[in-house]
């Protein structure tokens, strides 16, 4: 009857196949590349959906401000005088720019830059598989 000691003793010691180690070592950076990737295409649809709201949330209040505002009163002007505004269209582009709701235009900027931010992390992480026809 063989004890656990003597099986021990007659095992060949084992030696492992050239090349092992960095095969195991590569698959292992690999995992963390995926990963890394899956992490910022996450992060990147998270940005899509967030900036994609507030786009249209910054939309809505610039469009209740430039109906609220004088601006549109002018811009109007456009429609119902055509003659008068063509005449005086450099008086009347001053007006426009002096009555309009420059902050709310401003505030566009940000989620347009953070969808544009978010796009191209997407399409930088999501790689050839989205584009293969």
């Amino acid at each position: 009857m063989n004890t656990l000691n003597s099986l021990f003793k007659n095992i060949q010691s084992a030696n492992p196949e050239v090349g092992l180690e960095h095969r195991i070592l590569y698959a292992i950076s690999l995992e963390k590349i995926a990963r890394v990737k899956r992490r910022r295409l996450i992060f990147s649809y998270i940005g899509l959906s967030g900036s994609f709201a507030m786009l249209v949330f910054v939309w809505m209040v610039f469009a209740t401000a430039i109906l609220k505002s004088d601006f549109w009163y002018l811009f109007s002007l456009m429609f119902s005088d055509a003659a008068i505004v063509a005449r005086n269209w450099n008086t009347f582009l001053f007006a426009l720019l002096e009555t309009m709701p420059i902050l709310p235009a401003l505030l566009i900027l940000v989620p347009m830059f953070t969808l544009f931010l978010s796009f191209s992390m997407y399409f930088s992480n999501a790689g050839k598989r989205h584009f293969s026809y």
